[in-house]
């Protein structure tokens, strides 16, 4: 079996949950890691637990925040990961018209526009650089269904799905 060894994963929503097991899991296979959250506690002791095993390197920012996306971007331009997870994921229990505008629109920056962008650039850096890789966008079961109390939650994983299926298909000729 042909295993590919990542010379470097970008995690998002690294701070918590999915996001903390897979860097853990990575660690574990000894690929560096470049990880953000907004929670610079976690992220840290996260990052003090893994650098015994791989070097780490940690961007406190809020995918929500648009200059916290842009230097993020820039970040991914720089160091050029070859696996780049999209795992940070916002979400508001109750019907929509319960929350503010503004607030649902932050689960829309999160889960559409920060996979948006972190995917397509990290795409646009892996074929300047004539660079394999992968890039995982982590969705949802909610994204193929009907979800009173989570109406905003659910379209944008159904984009997160559309979008990463629909792209795959492009990319796939270029590796």
């Amino acid at each position: 079996m042909n295993q590919t060894k990542f010379s470097l994963a970008f995690v998002t929503g690294a701070s918590s949950g999915i996001g903390a097991g897979m860097c853990r899991l990575l660690a574990s296979k000894g690929i560096p890691l470049l990880i953000t959250g907004r929670d610079t506690f976690r992220l840290k002791t996260l990052s003090d637990e893994l650098e015994t095993l791989v070097p780490v390197e940690t961007v406190i920012a809020d995918i929500a925040n648009l200059e916290h996306r842009r230097m993020l971007t820039a970040k991914i331009h720089e160091r050029m990961p070859d696996l780049v997870i999209n795992n940070a994921g916002l979400g508001l229990y109750g019907r929509a018209l319960s929350h503010e505008t503004k607030e649902l629109q932050g689960i829309v920056d999160v889960n559409v526009s920060g996979i948006l962008e972190f995917t397509l650039e990290a795409a646009r850096t892996l074929l300047s650089s004539k660079k394999k890789g992968v890039i995982l966008n982590v969705s949802s079961a909610s994204d193929l269904i009907t979800f009173p109390g989570l109406a905003v939650y659910a379209a944008s994983k159904a984009f997160v799905t559309q979008f990463s299926k629909s792209l795959d298909e492009e990319m796939k000729s270029s590796g």
